[in-house]
């Protein structure tokens, strides 16, 4: 009976930790868009769109690039993976 109870609970964390890390790992990088992005434009600006991976890189990449955003490669990355999961297409 215990090592039921033992491998029920092993499987529970299995299954739950990974969602936990992926949800901080969304909040880090929702407020890493928020702080970086609405310094030049509003948030709704942004967000009122929906575009495919390659799109959100291809308008994060000149954000960066013609606009002089202070957004480093990696910010951009992970910028660009929060638009794509959650105003994708």
């Amino acid at each position: 009976m215990k090592r039921t109870v033992l491998l029920v609970a092993v499987f529970v964390l299995m299954v739950t930790l990974p969602a936990l890390v992926s949800a901080a790992g969304d909040d880090e990088a929702k407020a890493l868009f928020e702080s970086k992005c609405s310094l030049c434009h509003s948030l709704e600006n942004a967000t009122d769109i929906t575009d495919t991976p390659e799109g959100w890189l291809s308008t994060v990449t000149r954000m960066r690039e013609q606009n002089g955003c202070d957004i480093t490669r990696q910010e951009s990355d992970i910028i660009i993976n929060y638009l794509a999961k959650f105003y994708g297409r």
